[in-house]
C-alpha cells in the first residue's frame, strides 16, 4: 500500500479526529504482511491465532462456489470500474484534491454499480467510523420499514482507497442477498444459495464484534468478501 502523506503540505484535507485514526492505523503496519498485521491490530490476537483463522477461512472460501448470475455481475462490475478508473484506483483517487472531491466521486461509481447489480440503495453516507469498520449495509430501520441504506468509513477513502471501492462492492452484494431473499429474486440464484443466505440473516446474524471467526465464516459475508476482492483484485 503506497499511503498518501498526511503532514505539512496536505492536500487531501482532514479533520484532527481523522488524522489521529490515521496515525493510529499507519503504526499497526509493521511488517511486509500488511494484510495479516491490519487484522492483528483489529483482533488484537497472536501471530498463531491469525493463521489459524485465515486456514479456516481459506477453506471456507474454496468450497464456496460462484453461480452463473454472480459470474455475469462481477464481469460488468470489473467492466465498470476499468471505465471509471482505467490508470488503477490508488492512481484515481490521486486526482483528487479534497476528501469532498473523493466522496463525489465514490457517489456517483455507487450510482453507476447499484445499477449495474439491480440493486436498490436509497441512501449512502460517508462519514468517520471507527478504524476497524470499512462500511457497512442497512436493510430494515428500527422500525421495520424497508431501508436500504449504504455506509463507507470516510477515512478509507483517505488512506486505502482500494479498500474503500472494495467495500462498495462488498456491501453492495449485501443488497442483492437482502433483495434475492425478502423481495423479489430477479438475478436466478439457486434455491440452495439463497437457503445459505437466509441462514444468516435476521436473528441468525452474528456480528463481528461478538466473535469475528463466526462472522466471517457466514455465508452471506464469505459471499460478499469474495465478490468484492474479485473485482478490485481483477483492476490490480
Amino acid at each position: 500500500m503506497d499511503p498518501i502523506t498526511i503532514g505539512v503540505g496536505l492536500t487531501i484535507l482532514v479533520s484532527a479526529s481523522m488524522a489521529i485514526l490515521i496515525k493510529q492505523y499507519r503504526s499497526s503496519l509493521k511488517s511486509a504482511d500488511a494484510e495479516k498485521e491490519e487484522l492483528l491490530f483489529i483482533l488484537g490476537r497472536s501471530l498463531a491465532e491469525k493463521e489459524e483463522l485465515l486456514a479456516t477461512l481459506e477453506q471456507a472460501e474454496r468450497g464456496y462456489v460462484e453461480e452463473d448470475c454472480d459470474y455475469n455481475m462481477r464481469l460488468k462490475c470489473q467492466e465498470l470500474l476499468k471505465c471509471f478508473c482505467p490508470n488503477g484506483v490508488k492512481e484515481k483517487f490521486e486526482e483528487f484534491e479534497t476528501v469532498e472531491k473523493r466522496k463525489l466521486f465514490v457517489q456517483e461509481l455507487v450510482d453507476k454499480v447499484k445499477q449495474i447489480m439491480q440493486v436498490e440503495i436509497t441512501q449512502v453516507v460517508i462519514c468517520e467510523m471507527p478504524m476497524e469498520n470499512r462500511g457497512g449495509y442497512v436493510y430494515n430501520d428500527e422500525k421495520n420499514c424497508i431501508h436500504k441504506a449504504l455506509f463507507l468509513n470516510e477515512l478509507y477513502l483517505i488512506e486505502d482507497p482500494e479498500r474503500a471501492i472494495e467495500t462498495v462492492f462488498h456491501e453492495l452484494k449485501h443488497g442483492v442477498q437482502n433483495e434475492a431473499i425478502f423481495e423479489k429474486d430477479k438475478w436466478g440464484y439457486s434455491a440452495q444459495r439463497k437457503a445459505q443466505w437466509l441462514n444468516c440473516m435476521n436473528n441468525n446474524y452474528v456480528r463481528g464484534n461478538y466473535s469475528f471467526e463466526a462472522y466471517s465464516l457466514q455465508a452471506i459475508e464469505i459471499d460478499a468478501r469474495l465478490f468484492g476482492i474479485a473485482v478490485i483484485n481483477d483492476h490490480k
